[in-house]
């Protein structure tokens, strides 16, 4: 089995505007729902090792979409911020659709998350960047 090469997608650059990130994708694929709040988190001691989290939502008492600063960095790739606040706002769209004793990333949440058009490249991009998360 050959090995393929490494994903290079377009890095973020400079710092991130998330209010100007979270209302494009918003406004592509859930403009439908209300728009939650968006804001960074705080730096925090390390999670376990290999556990990184990128962003929390939480539905009340306002929706908050909380961006771990870890992702500020000019060397994360935009497609890979889309896809976090995209997953965001998927748990978003669940709380404003319940459905009974549906589990939070279930059969309906990861088939909204697999619509997202660089689902692929974002996930081997995640999978690649992941000791630079952790070192």
């Amino acid at each position: 089995r050959t090995q393929r090469p490494s994903l290079v997608l377009e890095p973020l650059g400079g710092p991130l505007d998330l209010k100007s990130h979270l209302d494009r994708i918003h406004g592509q694929y859930f403009s439908d729902l209300p728009r939650p709040d968006i804001t960074w988190g705080r730096s925090r001691t390390r999670l376990p090792r290999r556990q990184v989290r990128f962003a929390t939502y939480r539905p009340r008492p306002r929706p908050l979409v909380t961006v771990s600063p870890r992702l500020d960095q000019p060397w994360i790739a935009r497609l890979f911020i889309d896809f976090v606040l995209y997953h965001e706002l998927c748990h978003h769209a669940q709380a404003n659709a319940p459905m009974r004793g549906e589990r939070v990333h279930g059969k309906r949440f990861r088939t909204w998350e697999r619509r997202f058009p660089g689902f692929d490249q974002a996930t081997r991009w995640e999978r690649e960047n992941l000791d630079r998360f952790l070192g």
